[in-house]
This record gives structure tokens, C-alpha cells and sequence, in this order.
């Protein structure tokens, strides 16, 4: 498995607390997506498209999530008007995801991964956005992995350093699986379940390890604005 520099980011789960993580032993990075040549149901930013009508999520917990986040502007759904609550999401997915909710500054500099060409044209501008602003770095070899799906662990430490939030580095956790979360992710996972920001997937687990999804994302992206406003 490759090691990031950093630990990389949180994600959500199956519910309106967390979210993914397949990677549980190094702090990879966020993303959404797999279709690198389109930017799947990621939007184009800005709330002033025509109105969106999801054909899919009604009666899934994240409906209101997901809708609030199309008003929003940052994430729209596909072209055949399905937002695939349940799909997973990468690191490319993710991170234009929070950097459009955000509306993080563009400095226009180059990105100086060795698999930058593999990374989205549309998402590459949020990337350099994410790296600048500390929420997301590469892993040992050089690469970014814009395609690696994220854990749970992953995506919430990534909201966590978004946030701004302090981190306590001795912060414990009361999971029932609290051995499961990366060692790295401990911190920031505490953080932000004291906050409010994420929550356990029921029976006192917390599933750092859990491939997250895009309702996931959304709703953990959408739980931060909440925060911060």
C-alpha cells in the first residue's frame, strides 16, 4: 500500500455520520470519482442552473443533504437525472466537491504529482486548491491516486482539516472498533465526532475502513458548511 506524507482526510459512511475508507493505515487523500474523463454529478458550481429534479434518493436519509447541496452548487446529479447516493467516491470526486462548497482560492500553479495526468482536467484546479490549503497532500512515491476510492477515516480527517477545527493529538475514541482506526485518523476522528460533524453507523461502530459514498460525502460536506456558517 502506498504512504501518503500526510494523512490525507475523513469521509462519511452509510448514514448522516461518516463516511469511507478503504485505506486504513495510511492518510491518503479525498476524491470523488471514477469517470475521469466527466465530472460525475460533481455540478459546475454556482446555484443559479436550472432547477435539478433527482430521480433516486427519494426516502434515503441523505435526500435532504443531497438536495440542499445541489441548491448549493457544488454537486449536481448525472445526465439521466440519477444522483447515485450509493456509488463510491474518489479522491478526485471529493476534493472538487469540498473545494467548490468551499470555494477555495486558485493560485494557478502547476500540480508536481508523477500521475497528474491521470487526474481530471475538471478536477485539477481543485487539487492544487486542497494541497495549497493543507487538506490534502500526495503519497511517498510522488502520486496523488486521484482514483483511489476513500474510507471513512480518510474523508472525515480531510473535513477536519477544512474546518479549521483544533485537533487534539491525544484525543481517545469510545468506538466499539476504535482499534480499527488508523492510529493517524484517531485525532481527527475524535474531533469530529466532539463536534458534531460526523457519527458512528450504528452498534457503536464507527467503520474507518468503510468505502465511502457520494450521499456520504455530500452530507459530511453539507454537516461542515452547517458549522462553519
Amino acid at each position: 500500500m502506498k504512504k501518503e506524507k500526510t494523512d490525507p482526510g475523513p469521509g462519511p459512511g452509510t448514514g448522516p455520520g461518516t463516511g469511507p475508507g478503504t485505506s486504513p493505515e495510511t492518510n491518503p487523500g479525498p476524491g470523488p470519482g471514477t469517470n475521469p474523463g466527466t465530472n460525475p454529478g460533481t455540478g459546475t458550481g454556482g446555484g443559479n442552473e436550472s432547477e435539478v429534479v433527482l430521480k433516486d434518493i427519494a426516502g434515503h436519509w441523505a435526500a435532504s443533504a443531497i438536495n440542499e447541496a445541489v441548491k448549493a452548487g457544488f454537486v449536481k446529479g448525472y445526465e439521466d437525472s440519477q444522483f447515485r447516493p450509493n456509488k463510491s467516491v474518489n479522491r478526485a470526486e471529493f476534493i472538487t466537491m469540498l473545494a467548490r462548497a468551499l470555494n477555495l482560492s486558485d493560485s494557478g500553479k502547476a500540480l508536481s504529482f508523477k500521475d497528474s495526468d491521470k487526474i481530471p482536467a475538471w478536477a485539477q484546479s481543485f487539487v492544487t486548491q486542497a494541497v495549497e490549503s493543507g487538506i490534502i497532500s500526495g503519497y511517498a512515491d510522488g502520486t496523488f491516486g486521484p482514483e483511489k476510492e476513500l474510507s471513512r477515516a480518510e474523508m472525515v480527517a480531510m473535513i477536519v482539516r477544512a474546518s479549521g477545527i483544533k485537533v487534539n493529538p491525544n484525543a481517545k475514541l469510545s468506538f466499539a472498533d476504535s482499534k480499527s482506526v488508523p492510529a493517524w485518523a484517531v485525532p481527527y476522528v475524535a474531533t469530529a465526532v466532539e463536534a458534531g460533524l460526523v457519527s458512528g453507523v450504528g452498534q457503536n461502530r464507527f467503520a474507518p475502513q468503510q468505502i465511502a459514498t457520494r450521499a456520504e460525502a455530500v452530507a459530511l460536506i453539507i454537516g461542515l458548511l452547517n458549522k462553519t456558517k
